[in-house]
């Protein structure tokens, strides 16, 4: 599955009602996109962690991409951590992590 396909696949479960896979999927879609970007400057990732410490020196604090992004993905991290392994997740949650992966990932796709 792709970037896009688990962006899509998040809209369709946030219609559905599945905010929990909704966050779940939207969170996944930024991260393979970070990691995309990891790979092409040569990196891979040992930890979703790890990952998002070398996206943040490698595209923030360069400038590449803006801080918006990092943000996006770092709420993206906590949103799915806490829906996965707390059961803790809403609507307004799903629903505003959704519009910041389209945002973010429009800005990634830019650099790709």
């Amino acid at each position: 599955m792709g970037i896009i396909d688990d962006l899509e696949t998040a809209k369709k479960s946030f219609e559905d009602s599945n905010f929990k896979w909704a966050i779940i999927q939207a969170y996944y879609s930024i991260f393979h996109a970070a990691r995309a970007l990891l790979f092409k400057a040569g990196y891979r990732e040992e930890s979703h962690s790890a990952l998002k410490l070398a996206f943040k020196a490698l595209y923030i604090e360069t400038g590449i991409l803006p801080q918006s992004t990092y943000n996006t993905l770092e709420r993206g991290m906590n949103l799915r951590e806490i829906a996965d392994y707390k059961e803790t997740y809403s609507q307004s949650g799903a629903d505003n992590l959704i519009k910041s992966v389209i945002v973010a990932l429009e800005e990634i796709q830019n650099v790709l």
